[in-house]
């Protein structure tokens, strides 16, 4: 049995090798595919569907954030969007004109994330063609037009925000505008209405005037009084929606209370900004996305108990904030009705977020009584992700947040042969949602966690109906399974931790009792000790007894007295365990968010326990006097032993911090160039049958890292490397960087002219360059010997028509490089 760590680059081990691995050019890397991550729809008059957000693929087609279909759903060819760099598309606004005003923000795709700052506004033609482009310093959240075509930017900057106007045409401020409206805090959306400006935020004042989280102003910027909102709100205000009447619908919110009155979840506004004390909202068990209005019904999505089932769903209300009957409510994916976008087309609407009960890929049509139609089903897709993996029976079996591999449908887990080409024998043949933790009992049985599923695939990958979970007392979902050598299963997840027989039933044997006490966190973690089960959160009692934060439990589930951690972390109740993992040794690494255990100050919330919970004095000094390694965040870290070293990922930072066993930290590592993201490294000897090797470094024959790999800044990022290891015994320092299979070089000038001079960084050679142009017809082919007297080589473009070129060189060694040049007579 093997259990998955969802993390490590445990490939990067600073050990002496005899030969450093190589990367396998033959492997074919496989494309993993996932529902669009849709940030705006936009319905235009002609019945055709603007969509952007990070958006890769419709069907097979390579797309760029931004598209257009046609009104069935199918791809629009005359509209063409192309915009280098990671970006995504946060909002579409159509001009009278018939062109787009788009809002872009930097993405990291590997992590599914938001780069702030680098926030564009780009002006395009009917067709997608840009004209023009501004960039806004800080991070922009909202955009809007007028009726008279100028457009409004509110900003998100944690000491304030600000909100400015633009010129449509030339993207330049208006300076008949009041360009000094600023607030206290955020401003998260803005919006016209009715011949007025509002704008929320978490801010309490706004141009010196007190007005807490949503302020009314005149066209010029200055303040309307006759809004007031009182005391507002606590609570988050993200996105804002105007009935007919001109009442206000807050949304991307829970409101517990407004202005002194307790609420429950989703309210109204009077045009006053005072509390509609006649809106009747259903109670809701989660956010509230924001609302479309169609007349005198509502849409929205946000989580609410229906017929004693509590999902997520999209909702209809009636005017007065009772829901439709003659609407269907439907469901929409787990943790995806905050982020919803919702867009009328006539009768129908249109949602993302959909991928359990409509359209596979997310994007659903819907009719006016809630039925699907069928025959709306646009595959927008994006890059998915490879989180963890493993070696059974001369195959991989890979797994992560994707819908396709390499064009077959296979939902969130596959198998792959060793070249990477998929092994279509092995199916999930239904979505159960985003794979959270794979083990593979043995080659017929393999136990999956997908949150709130869990579920055991045979060979085929075909679900054993024999193994029947259920939800039981607070065990609502499974983040984090093992299972012991007798077949039975330890699950977790923030309410607390449970043990089930092989076949998924609650094993009553293990009573925890009263369970945790008074947990403020949905951090935790647990790890297993020979039988014992070393567990820890942000709990002050477990079963009645004091525990502060961490506990050990005999096999029973009772309290281990003789673990002892004395008084253990902070007496705080923000401070939390979050990390926990049992050494070769039976020693404990605890991690978490404290700065203080047994009362010794503590350096980076990262402390080694003897087997019976005392303090490791000298792990934590050589911590503490150990080059610094930058910044340490151990919330929703991962942590691995191999053979000497500890390697903890941390993903807030996409950084790591390596230690070795006695607490000394080793400060050089650094994720290669090209590297975006690395989730998991496969090490193992094809002379084995089944299962990775990570502690016997003399094994070690083959890898695979799942990851993000790009090998130039531009290009589409790869999803699993082939690394092989030279000579026996071999321990690779580090992943190869993918630029080391490119050439180091400088092109310039550029534009270029007469001629284009390349310098070479490489060590002497000779080089073959041919400069090609975007048809692919080759215009000229030279070669160029580098000595260390020469290493410019000049390229003779007299007789080159202007344009854009391709210019590729090969050197003698195998490496290549191709750059963008435009020559301009």
């Amino acid at each position: 049995m093997r259990f998955f760590n969802l993390l490590v680059l445990a490939i990067l081990l600073p050990f002496v090798m005899v030969q450093a691995q190589s990367i396998d050019s033959n492997f074919q890397s496989p494309l993993p595919l996932r529902s669009a991550f849709i940030q705006d729809i936009k319905v235009l008059s002609n019945g055709k569907i603007l969509l952007g957000g990070s958006i890769s693929y419709y069907g097979t087609k390579r797309v760029f954030n931004l598209i257009r279909l046609n009104a069935d759903g199918s791809l629009d060819e005359t509209f063409s969007f192309n915009h280098e760099g990671d970006i995504i598309i946060m909002d579409i606004e159509v001009l009278n004109s018939g062109d787009l005003l788009v809002l872009t923000r930097g993405w990291e795709s590997a992590r599914s994330q938001f780069t702030y700052g680098d926030s564009y506004v780009l002006l395009l033609s009917a067709d997608g063609t840009q004209k023009n482009e501004i960039q806004n310093t800080a991070p922009v959240t909202s955009m809007t037009i007028q009726d008279d075509d100028h457009f409004l930017v509110c900003s998100e900057n944690v000491g304030g925000g600000y909100l400015h106007r633009y010129n449509t045409t030339s993207l330049t401020e208006d300076v008949a505008f009041n360009s000094s409206i600023t607030s206290n805090s955020t401003m998260t959306d803005v919006a016209v209405y009715n011949g007025k400006i509002f704008v929320s935020g978490t801010f309490s004042m706004v141009n010196g005037v007190a007005k807490n989280d949503i302020v009314k102003l005149n066209l010029d910027g200055s303040v309307d009084n006759s809004f007031d909102t009182g005391a507002g709100t606590e609570d988050y205000i993200g996105r804002l929606s105007f009935q007919t009447d001109g009442k206000i619908l807050p949304g991307r919110t829970y409101i517990n209370s407004f202005n002194g009155t307790t609420t429950s979840g989703l309210i109204r506004l009077n045009t006053d900004g005072s509390l509609d004390q006649t809106f009747q909202a259903p109670y809701l068990n989660g956010g509230a996305s924001k609302s479309v209005v169609s007349g005198d019904k509502i849409y929205f999505a946000a989580a609410t108990t229906i017929d004693g089932i509590t999902q997520e769903y999209l909702l209809r209300l009636n005017s007065n904030g009772s829901l439709d009957a003659t609407f269907e409510p439907v469901p929409v994916s787990e943790f995806g009705s905050f982020e919803i976008k919702i867009a009328l087309a006539g009768n129908d609407v249109i949602i993302n977020n959909s991928a359990l009960n409509g359209n596979i890929f997310g994007l659903s049509k819907y009719e006016a009584n809630g039925n699907r139609v069928m025959n709306f089903k646009p595959e927008v897709s994006r890059f998915g992700t490879l989180a963890i993996g493993d070696y059974l029976d001369e195959k991989l079996l890979v797994a992560g947040d994707f819908i396709r591999m390499n064009g077959v449908e296979s939902f969130g887990i596959a198998r792959l042969n060793l070249d990477g080409s998929l092994d279509e024998s092995f199916k999930l043949p239904t979505n159960k949602g985003v794979v959270r933790q794979v083990e593979i009992l043995d080659s017929e049985n393999i136990l999956v966690s997908t949150y709130a599923k869990f579920f055991k695939l045979n060979a085929s990958g075909e679900v054993r109906p024999e193994f029947n979970f259920e939800h039981f007392k607070n065990l609502y979902q499974i983040i984090k399974f093992k299972t012991l050598d007798n077949g039975k299963i330890i699950a977790s997840d923030p309410n607390g931790i449970y043990r089930l027989n092989a076949n998924g039933s609650e094993d009553t044997s293990f009573d925890i009792g009263e369970g945790n006490c008074c947990v403020n966190s949905t951090a935790f973690d647990f790890d297993l000790q020979i039988e014992k089960v070393i567990y820890g959160s942000a709990f002050t009692q477990f079963n009645t007894i004091d525990a502060n934060k961490l506990v050990r439990l005999n096999t029973n589930a009772s309290v281990d007295q003789i673990f002892n951690i004395g008084v253990g972390p902070d007496n705080d109740p923000y401070s939390v365990v979050s990390m926990i993992k049992v050494l070769d040794t039976n020693e404990i690494l605890i991690g978490g968010y404290f700065s203080q255990f047994d009362g010794v100050t503590i350096p980076h919330g990262l402390v080694k326990l003897s087997e019976n919970g005392s303090l490791n004095t000298t792990f934590n000094d050589n911590q503490q006097n150990s080059p610094g390694p930058g910044e340490v965040s151990l919330i929703g870290a991962t942590v691995d032993q191999l053979v000497d070293k500890i390697i903890i990922r941390q993903p807030n930072f996409n950084s790591l911090y390596v230690l070795n066993l006695d607490g000394t930290v080793d400060p050089d590592f650094t994720i290669p160039t090209g590297v975006e993201l690395i989730n998991d490294i496969i090490t193992f000897d094809p002379d084995i049958t089944n299962g990775r090797v990570s502690k016997n470094k003399d094994s070690n024959k083959l890898m695979f890292a799942l990851g993000s790999f790009k090998k130039t800044d531009n290009s589409d990022p790869s999803f699993l490397l082939k690394l092989i290891v030279g000579g026996d015994g071999g321990v690779p320092t580090g992943i190869e960087d993918p630029h080391n299979s490119l050439l180091q070089m400088n092109t310039y000038p550029s534009p270029a002219s007469e001629f284009l001079k390349i310098k070479f960084k490489e060590a002497q050679g000779n080089f073959r360059i041919t400069l090609y142009d975007v048809s692919g017809k080759q215009h000229l082919e030279s070669f160029f010997s580098k000595t260390n007297e020469a290493d410019v080589a000049d390229i003779d473009l007299r007789n080159t028509p202007s344009g854009l070129y391709l210019v590729k060189v090969t050197s003698s060694s195998g490496k290549m490089a191709t750059v963008k040049v435009s020559v301009i007579k």
